[in-house]
């Protein structure tokens, strides 16, 4: 039997622990450093708004690019300019997911009455955008266009009419957080800064 060979194994399994504990080491304190700069990193996201754009737009958690803004602002001007005896509940209960709540309340007081009267009165509303303009102080966005309002006899009254939008991001999400509407031109003189 020889047993020569066996410390030679020894010192050889010796030494590789040791270099296997210096690899670990290593190993552990990448691990650290990635675990480190992956908490801090914040998340990229690719998006699509409801509008489609014609270049790449950002979001971050509090805060997005004009573009990205723009698109949620002309889909709320649409959803809400075009309303329908038939489809009048359910545009009602489709903003709440785009006002916040600070609005949202006294906008639903309003629509409701609105929503009431296009039933009643079997009248529906088109609204066709035709601009966007941003108010460049206060960054208010207004979606310009022809209004129409039919109702089941015939009679269609056409007007110019604007909406009014302040999106902000908030955790990623847009919220309208300033709503008008009323006929005519951007109303931008007076506009608080």
């Amino acid at each position: 039997m020889r047993l020569a060979p066996i410390p030679n194994t020894l010192d050889r399994l010796k030494g590789d622990a040791k270099y296997s504990r210096i690899i670990i080491a290593i190993l552990l304190f990448v691990v650290a450093v990635l675990a480190v700069s992956l908490s801090n990193k914040s998340t990229t996201t690719v998006l699509l708004p409801p509008v489609k754009i014609d270049k790449e737009e950002w979001v971050t958690k509090n805060d997005a690019s004009f573009g990205y803004k723009k698109s949620w602002a002309l889909f709320a001007a649409e959803l809400i300019g075009n309303v329908s005896p038939g489809n009048a509940d359910f545009v009602l209960s489709q903003i709440q997911f785009l006002f916040s709540t600070g609005i949202y309340r006294d906008l639903v007081t309003i629509l409701e009455t609105q929503v009431k009267e296009i039933k009643q009165e079997q009248i529906s509303t088109r609204f066709y955008a035709k601009s966007v303009e941003k108010h460049p102080e206060t960054n208010k966005l207004f979606i310009v266009g022809d209004f129409e309002t039919a109702s089941t006899s015939g009679k269609t009254v056409k007007s110019q009419r604007t909406f009014e939008f302040e999106v902000e991001i908030k955790n990623g999400f847009p919220e309208i957080t300033f709503f008008n509407a009323y006929q005519g031109i951007p109303q931008t003189q007076g506009v608080k800064k």
